[in-house]
């Protein structure tokens, strides 16, 4: 007959006490399958974290460039032009009477703010090709030319009227052809201004001019240089 003691203190099959190494891999386990949670969780509230960066960055850089725009759309609408606003054509005779080409160039200044620092080179020749209208004075027409004038501050709207004549040459009246595609002689006045839209930032802007005589004023050469549309700006040399 079986020991009844025995019986009752007897561990049934699988319902083993687990020994150290058992508890230790079970404490393991669980930590892994925890890690393994917090690192889905982490990975997700990582990506949601650099998606929002990603767009913050893109929302800012648009803001960046709207703001840019914006500010130079602002300057634009407030800044100086000075264009040619008018021209005159005529022959003359000079005080030693003479027969001479004039013309007469008007400037002005058709932004609501000041230009600054304007400078001024032109000339004016009757001759039957073309000029070339270069960022420096020509150095092979003296006596038609006047290098650098220093016009100064040119407010809006205030008009510059330069004389532009041809003092080196006799002229006859209506000894000139009026377009370019007649054969002969024309008169022609050129030059090149630079002015600043803001008095010491360094930045200097300019337009060219090649105008032609037709009738009584002046017209735009071939190469479309009206003076009424500004070339580019530049920084000036220190």
């Amino acid at each position: 007959m079986p020991d009844t003691k025995d019986s009752k203190t007897a561990t049934p099959p699988g319902n083993e006490p687990k020994s150290s190494a058992d508890k230790a891999a079970d404490r393991t386990a669980t930590a892994t399958v925890w890690i393994a949670i917090f690192t889905i969780i982490l990975a997700l509230v990582s990506g949601f974290t650099l998606y929002e960066v990603i767009e913050g960055g893109t929302d800012t850089h648009a803001l960046a460039v709207a703001a840019g725009k914006q500010a130079e759309a602002a300057t634009t609408a407030n800044r100086a032009w000075i264009v040619v606003k008018g021209t005159s054509f005529g022959y003359i005779k000079d005080k030693t009477g003479v027969d001479r080409a004039s013309s007469i160039v008007v400037l002005t200044n058709t932004g609501p703010s000041p230009a600054f620092h304007v400078k001024i080179w032109r000339c004016a020749q009757v001759r039957s090709t073309e000029p070339q209208v270069e960022s420096t004075m020509p150095g092979d027409f003296p006596t038609d030319c006047d290098d650098s004038e220093i016009l100064g501050e040119i407010g809006k709207d205030v008009p510059e009227i330069m004389h532009v004549n041809d003092i080196s040459q006799v002229v006859p009246k209506n000894s000139l052809v009026e377009n370019w595609h007649d054969n002969g002689k024309r008169f022609y006045a050129w030059g090149h201004i630079t002015y600043q839209i803001f008095p010491d930032d360094g930045k200097v802007h300019f337009l060219n001019f090649c105008l032609a005589n037709s009738l009584n004023q002046l017209t735009a050469c071939r190469n479309g240089n009206d003076g009424k549309r500004e070339c580019c700006a530049r920084q000036q040399a220190n």
